[in-house]
C-alpha cells in the first residue's frame, strides 16, 4: 500500500471513531446520550441511543414508533428504570447546505 493511500485510510479511520459519540451527558436534565453518530462533514446526527431517568415512577410499559421522512423514533419506557431511544434522521451534507446559500 502506497504512503498517501495508508495516510487516507488513516485519516478515514480517524474520521469514523471521531463521529462515534459515547456516554454524553446532556443539557436535559437525567438524560444522557449513550451512542450516537455525528460524521464530520453532516450538521445532523445520524443516530443516538438516548436513556433519560424515569419522571414519574409509577408509568405503565410503552413502547412508542414512528417514522416519516427519513426520521425514525423508537422508545421504550419501563417503569423504574425509565426510558430508552433509538433516534435516526438523514444526514445534512455541509457542501450541500453551503451551496443552497
Amino acid at each position: 500500500m502506497s504512503n498517501s493511500k495508508h495516510d487516507e485510510l488513516k485519516l478515514k479511520v480517524r474520521k469514523l471513531i471521531y463521529a462515534v459519540h459515547l456516554f454524553k451527558k446532556t443539557n436535559c436534565r437525567g438524560s444522557y446520550v449513550v451512542a450516537a453518530y455525528h460524521h464530520p462533514d453532516s450538521i445532523t446526527w445520524r443516530w443516538s441511543i438516548w436513556y433519560s431517568l424515569p419522571r414519574k415512577l409509577f408509568v405503565l410499559p410503552k413502547l412508542h414508533y414512528d417514522s416519516t421522512n427519513g426520521y425514525g423514533y423508537l422508545s421504550l419506557n419501563v417503569p423504574i428504570f425509565g426510558s430508552i431511544s433509538l433516534s435516526t434522521q438523514p444526514s445534512m451534507w455541509r457542501d450541500e447546505i453551503a451551496g443552497q446559500g
